[in-house]
């Protein structure tokens, strides 16, 4: 049920910006392939923050700071120029936006995006491995 209630409210959100802005969403039919990518970056940052919650325990001020960090970073992503292909969720946001106005997408940028995806799952993947590793060893994984 949560599932549903935050499509739609991802859906109220989204369409007064459709109908305000005049953005027309043509959304090509490869779109989840270009969902993927970011999907997968993100998901390894989560687990890159979880690893830093893990260890640290007292984080919320920290999270906070960079929440707020990000915000500009994506606003500005909003116009991309080539030479932020390098910059963490660039290139797959990029994706994104291209498989939501249906517009030709190269093969160098969604390898790109894939490969610093699955870089960022890894990186991700192994902080946590390596810090519940730490943290059983030293046994602070009970203390809260």
């Amino acid at each position: 049920m949560q599932g549903l209630a935050g499509i739609t409210s991802s859906l109220l959100t989204l369409l007064p910006l459709v109908l305000l802005l005049g953005v027309r969403l043509t959304p090509a039919p490869w779109w989840p392939l270009g969902l993927l990518p970011l999907y997968l970056a993100a998901l390894g940052f989560g687990l890159l923050m979880g690893a830093t919650a893990l260890y640290f325990k007292q984080v919320d001020a920290f999270f906070t700071i960079v929440q707020f960090l990000f915000l500009p970073y994506f606003f500005y992503l909003v116009r991309f120029e080539p030479w932020m292909t390098p910059l963490p969720f660039a290139p797959g946001a990029y994706l994104l936006r291209l498989a939501f106005t249906g517009e030709e997408v190269s093969p160098g940028l969604l390898l790109l995006a894939l490969v610093q995806a699955l870089l960022f799952l890894g990186v991700g993947l192994l902080a946590m491995a390596w810090v519940y590793a730490a943290v059983r060893r030293r046994g602070l994984l009970g203390r809260y």
